[in-house]
């Protein structure tokens, strides 16, 4: 039996007899201690090495089910092809939620829709549904405002068959079949002045700008006092930390790059800052 004595010089401060209840409530403070530190490490590295949303993507196979919601049970909105670029938004589980493809139809009661064209209409009131079939029961899929004008596909007894809908409407795909693709090859980061885009413009086919560095991307995590929201690694090293619109920045997180910009001197500054202009991958 271990005497109140040792369990005294486990613990490393006096325990009188008769305060166990003191020993153990004490213990469990410091192991709930320990574990908040642990989930703050975990976090806080998860954040600097994950993709952020929303993010490009593009289908690894033919005739994948979009559905309705995040599991096979959810009806199909449309079957993609092999290569189809989507905008990825979030995450569920193992199924990711897509902006409703330019192309996939859902569909909206008539009594909501006001035909303007042959082929068009303007929605007619606030936060209608948008469902997945022609039927009441079937799955909401997305809500529409007033004034939104949209492409009238089909008519159906008492619903319209709509397309151009991919602000307002969402689709799911489980995530095996969708990789992460590269962005548009070139983003302008800092928007430029109307005088300084002229200039450029007048004189891009005479001077093809060199780029101020070329790396890789990743992101900052949570710091404070920092300038910069990401930071550009070259050959496995920090070189630069990089100042620029965070939502662009995000796409380009794990690729090679050009970066053009300019380079902000600033005390007690040991990394250099670079302000970003434009970014282009590196194919």
């Amino acid at each position: 039996m271990i005497g109140e004595s040792s369990v005294e010089k486990k613990l490393d401060y006096p325990v009188k007899p008769g305060n166990d209840g003191f020993i153990w409530t004490a213990m469990i403070m410091n192991i709930k201690k320990w574990f908040s530190v642990v989930a703050l490490i975990f976090a806080l590295t998860s954040n600097a090495n994950a993709f952020e949303f929303p993010f490009p993507g593009k289908i690894t196979s033919n005739d994948i089910n979009l559905r309705a919601g995040p599991s096979t049970n959810y009806e199909s909105l449309d079957k993609l092809q092999k290569e189809t670029k989507v905008k990825i938004l979030t995450q569920r589980y193992d199924w990711y939620k897509i902006a409703l493809p330019k192309t996939t139809s859902c569909f909206i009661n008539v009594k909501f829709l006001k035909r303007t064209h042959a082929k068009k209409g303007t929605i007619t009131g606030n936060r209608v549904n948008l469902r997945a079939k022609p039927s009441e029961n079937a799955s909401i899929i997305g809500k529409i405002n007033t004034g939104y004008i949209v492409t009238v596909i089909k008519a159906h007894p008492e619903w319209y068959e709509i397309t151009g809908v991919d602000n307002v409407a969402f689709g799911w795909l489980h995530k095996k079949f969708v990789k992460r693709c590269a962005p548009d090859p070139e983003v302008i980061v800092a928007p430029l002045n109307t005088e300084e885009n002229t200039i450029k413009v007048a004189a891009k086919e005479e001077i093809k700008p060199e780029p101020m560095a070329q790396g890789k991307i990743r992101a900052m995590g949570i710091f404070f006092r920092r300038k910069g929201s990401h930071k550009l690694v070259i050959d496995g090293k920090l070189k630069y930390y990089l100042k620029g619109d965070r939502k662009s920045l995000n796409r380009f997180i794990g690729y090679d790059v050009n970066i053009f910009g300019k380079v902000v001197d600033g005390k007690n500054q040991k990394i250099p800052l670079i302000e970003v202009e434009r970014i282009e991958i590196i194919k």
